[in-house]
């Protein structure tokens, strides 16, 4: 065991210094942050465990990478270290906790509360650095981490005092160093003991003083964070796009590389930043006697201090400080990747000291990573509703960003090329809160030598294959064939959406679904939608389904138990096997009960087991020891016995029993006690007659009942083990242990069909299937009237709908306005269309080509008998409202979040009002907010932000008073 930690260990030092030099040293890392982190908590557990194989050189006792030898070395008198990272809220805890130790064993009763996290360097280094790993760090491998109670953690943190909460900048560490208030010297952070001398770039940063202000002390060295801002760095890659140069990466390595430019003209053009969040060096000067007094002096100086900082009291308020970051991430202008918290009394820093690399007063929270690497199975394209042909990965499921990520997109062509990433690749993806998930790069370090390019298909991937055409000076291909099924899908979907016709109860699975049938084929039709569609609907939901294997059997099952497959995917299916594992563990009352004896109820069998603790004893005892049992009668004791005399079922129950099935009053184990529980609402028993009135038997009949007996209340859910024994994986309820699930794939992909009394045949898949079944008369009324309430809807929404190439949003509402009917535009020609502000010669042509397509015509004349509004201003007051006139610009400036539930709007009604008047609203609150709008069941994390920044707060009827006035009520409501 020691031998094989040893090597782990040997291997993990070598990769982790090596994944430090790319990250510190060349600013060009090969591997996402999550997964090198990863690396780096294995080793620091493998050393825990293994003290005396810790070598001096192991990353985790030294900070950087080496410096640079492009540039001159510079010896930082104090060393700059690194923090240690935390990842869960118990991981916080116990590091408070071990803080509180330490000052409890130097005697000191202090008053600090709750634990933090930082990316900045120690004010002072009062203890030589640690040889060996602490014992603090071992406290995280011994489980103590994760025992400290939320009382004992709040107790914790009322002796450790005031913590100071910080962002985690992105960037790169640096070490400024003023003289006299001069800046005389600026480095990099290197491996924290020798950085590189960066002066002359750091000299063209804008927001950095070179002289500080009155009152600065004669040595002064300060630390922070260099980012680049995202403005800046988008519009360096619009640059690198405009001169066909790739796109850089991430702004963190972009700011690293501008700032180690020899030449500063370089460096100058990036418009990097910097924050400054600690001291190190400082010779003269007030006295300072804690961190938050160091930022506001640092403020004071005229140096760039963050304002999110805040200090607490509490471990639940740092956590709510992390929740908010969390909530503001991608609101920021810069990049952060997590919190920092820190001890605010310097004289407890210079008590708890530091590691042989990081302080024990500070620790940095590292937020969920937006970046992770996965394997890129293959690269698919897809036809959007203008026609546009994107490319997308199908990736292995990696969880990034905060959610489950199985498909990213490729955007286009010269894309795919620029990356070369190939199917087999293993990619960074990248996910930003509500951003698209986005392929960055392959590893190529990973990449095997047998990986061919990938080449963009020259068809359509639709069943027509028609061709891809990619125009000059277009970057995007493009199916040009009117009928292609997957453009029609696009731009029905988009014909129905909010921000076009606004069609509610008409989502993407119903429209694949009426295109399958049939019952749409453009646009128009969705009001040709009758009651006979919907008969249509309702005759299939009540069919049966066939399908064929390939060895030529055919299944046979109605809607409900194709819908059951359709949603037993690999997640369903693992929680089917542990629903399964489940019923292995039951009571033995609970067992002989559904193991169906003719005539044993509940109540008896807890009596029958009560006198027999072991099934096996049921099965060999008399019928007259039973009759002893009290509450057994004469017919019930038979057929237990008969039961237990079975070949067929003996053979069962010796399945049950190989397959580890308790079959005693043994108390349930704890293990089987954690297992996940799955439970379904039991549905009716369906029944399966195949189109040609084939039925189960008798006796299939009665089997499957005794499976459903036995699973019946356990989590399997009654729709499922009746499918499994429809398709034939199970033929008693024995076979539920041996179950091989994996076998559901062949089915769910294959396609079914069905014959209607018409003689009518219908394909479809089982998921389409599945949403068949989902219908019903609420649902298909709805979606009548929301369809009738579309037709009045304003031409500008009508306009959206029609999907014309390079007419957006804004320009259908000028469009609308200036011509005022439909009718009107169409008669005009490109040259009258370009003369609207707004427009110019690219639109109008798109407008015009729409309009002289003879489909196209076809279908304004259909929407034309269907009665759709084809005017901006309808006059039909009783389908809808003429727009009102737009609102004064009273709000511009502001930016306003809400939180809870109003009781006159809903969230998407008060976010228009807001920007329909000017202003902004956003999900998270800021020092930016301007007011937070309170409704019923307010969010405590927004309500507490809003109440440490003093941001104003407002209530219905004040949030109603500021659209009307334009301005804040005078005497704002503060919620207690």
């Amino acid at each position: 065991m020691a031998t094989k930690a040893k090597d782990r260990i040997a291997e993990l030092i070598k990769l982790v210094s090596h994944h430090d030099q790319r990250y510190h040293g060349d600013d060009a890392p090969e591997i996402p942050d999550a997964d090198y982190d990863q690396l780096k908590r294995e080793l620091l557990r493998l050393e825990e465990a293994h003290p005396e194989l810790v070598q001096p050189d192991s990353p985790t006792q030294t900070v950087g990478a080496d410096p640079s030898t492009l540039f001159e070395p510079v010896e930082h008198r104090i060393p700059m270290m690194s923090l240690d990272n935390a990842f869960s809220q118990n991981e916080l805890k116990a590091w408070a906790e071990r803080a509180r130790r330490r000052l409890a064993a130097s005697g000191s009763r202090t008053h600090y509360r709750d634990e933090q996290t930082t990316g900045q360097q120690p004010l002072l280094v009062a203890n030589e650095a640690d040889d060996e790993i602490d014992d603090e760090t071992s406290d995280r491998e011994k489980g103590e981490s994760t025992s400290v109670s939320a009382t004992e953690s709040e107790q914790t943190a009322a002796e450790l005092g005031t913590l100071v909460c910080e962002l985690k900048f992105d960037g790169l560490a640096v070490s400024l160093r003023y003289e006299d208030g001069k800046l005389t010297q600026a480095a990099t952070r290197g491996n924290g003991r020798v950085g590189e001398d960066i002066t002359a770039n750091m000299l063209t940063l804008d927001s950095l003083p070179h002289r500080l202000s009155a009152g600065a002390p004669k040595i002064l060295e300060v630390r922070g964070e260099v980012y680049m801002p995202l403005a800046a760095f988008e519009t360096l890659n619009a640059q690198q796009e405009a001169q066909g140069k790739p796109r850089y990466a991430n702004p963190r390595n972009t700011a690293a590389g501008s700032l180690r430019q020899k030449d500063p003209k370089i460096t100058s053009s990036r418009c990097l930043a910097m924050w400054c969040y600690s001291v190190g060096e400082i010779q003269g000067g007030p006295k300072l006697d804690t961190h938050s007094a160091t930022l506001e002096y640092l403020r004071h100086l005229g140096l760039p201090v963050n304002p999110e900082t805040i200090t607490v009291n509490s471990l639940s308020m740092a956590w709510e400080f992390i929740q908010h970051c969390q909530d503001i991430r991608h609101d920021l202008p810069y990049e952060i990747d997590g919190a920092v918290l820190k001890i605010d009394r310097l004289d407890l820093q210079q008590k708890l000291g530091t590691t042989s690399r990081s302080p024990r007063w500070a620790i940095a929270y590292k937020l969920p990573p937006e970046e992770q690497t996965t394997t890129l199975l293959d690269i698919h394209v897809s036809i959007g509703s203008k026609g546009k042909a994107t490319p997308f990965a199908v990736l292995e499921p990696v969880f990034v960003g905060g959610s489950t990520v199985a498909m990213a997109t490729l955007h286009n062509e010269d894309q795919v090329r620029a990356k070369d990433v190939r199917p087999g690749d293993t990619v960074v993806v990248r996910k930003a809160g509500d951003v698209i998930p986005e392929v960055l790069g392959p590893v190529l370090e990973q990449r095997p030598s047998d990986l061919s390019k990938w080449t963009f298909p020259s068809v359509c991937p639709c069943t027509h294959a028609k061709p891809l055409i990619r125009q000059d000076g277009d970057a995007a291909h493009y199916c040009c064939f009117e009928s292609c099924p997957e453009r029609l899908r696009g731009w029905i979907k988009h014909f129905a959406a909010r921000n076009a016709l606004d069609i509610e109860h008409l989502g993407e699975q119903r429209i694949r679904l009426f295109i399958k049938l049939g019952l749409i084929a453009n646009i128009a039709d969705i009001f040709s939608l009758n009651p006979g569609g919907f008969e249509l609907l309702k005759e299939l939901k009540y069919s049966t389904w066939a399908t064929r294997l390939k060895d030529g059997t055919e299944i046979f099952l109605d809607t409900s138990l194709v819908a059951a497959l359709s949603h037993l995917d690999t997640k369903n299916q693992h929680e089917l096997l542990v629903s399964i594992q489940r019923l292995k563990h039951r009571p033995l009352a609970e067992l002989l009960f559904a193991l169906n004896i003719d005539g044993l109820g509940e109540v008896t069998a807890k009596i029958v087991a009560q006198a027999f603790p072991h099934l096996d004893e049921i099965a060999e005892t008399s019928t007259q020891e039973l009759l002893q049992i009290n509450g057994v009668q004469a017919k019930m004791a038979e057929a237990i016995k008969a039961f237990f005399s079975s070949k067929e079922n003996q053979t069962s129950l010796a399945k049950l029993r190989s397959a580890g099935v308790r079959l005693n009053n043994m108390p349930t184990s704890a293990k089987s006690e954690n297992l996940l529980e799955h439970y379904d609402t039991p549905p009716v028993l369906p029944t399966s007659p195949s189109p040609h009135g084939r039925k189960l038997t008798s006796n299939q009949e009665q089997a499957l009942q005794r499976v459903i007996r036995f699973i019946e209340g356990k989590g399997v859910g009654e729709q499922k083990a009746a499918l499994l024994f429809h398709l034939g994986l199970i033929a008693d309820f024995s076979d539920l242990f041996t179950l091989d699930v994996t076998q559901l794939d062949q089915y769910r992909e294959l396609s079914w069909k069905t014959q209607l009394a018409n003689g009518r045949e219908h394909t479809l898949h089982a998921d389409e299937i599945a949403h068949l079944a989902s219908f019903a008369e609420l649902s298909l009324s709805n979606l009548s009237q929301a369809i009738e309430k579309a037709k009045a809807q304003p031409l500008a929404r009508l306009l959206v709908g029609l999907n014309i190439r390079h007419l957006g949003d804004t320009a259908c509402e000028v469009l609308a306005d200036a011509y005022e009917t439909l009718d009107l535009i169409m008669k005009a020609s490109a040259e009258e269309l370009a003369q609207v502000e707004g427009i110019g010669p690219v639109i109008a042509a798109s407008v015009c080509d729409f309009f002289q397509s003879q489909a196209n015509r076809e279908i304004i004349e259909k929407l034309r008998a269907a009665e759709l509004s084809f005017t901006q201003h309808p006059s039909n007051n009783t389908q809808a409202e003429a727009p009102s006139e737009t609102p004064s610009q009273t709000l511009a400036g502001t930016t306003i979040v809400f939180t809870g539930t109003l009781q006159r709007y809903d969230r998407e009604t008060a976010a228009a009002a807001i920007k329909a008047r000017g202003g902004k609203s956003t999900n998270s609150v800021s020092s930016k907010t301007t007011a937070l709008v309170v409704g019923e069941k307010p969010g405590s994390s927004k309500l507490n932000q809003a109440q440490k920044l003093r941001i104003q707060i407002l209530n219905e009827a004040e949030f109603e008073y500021l659209l009307d006035t334009g301005q804040l009520p005078p005497k704002p409501q503060q919620l207690k």
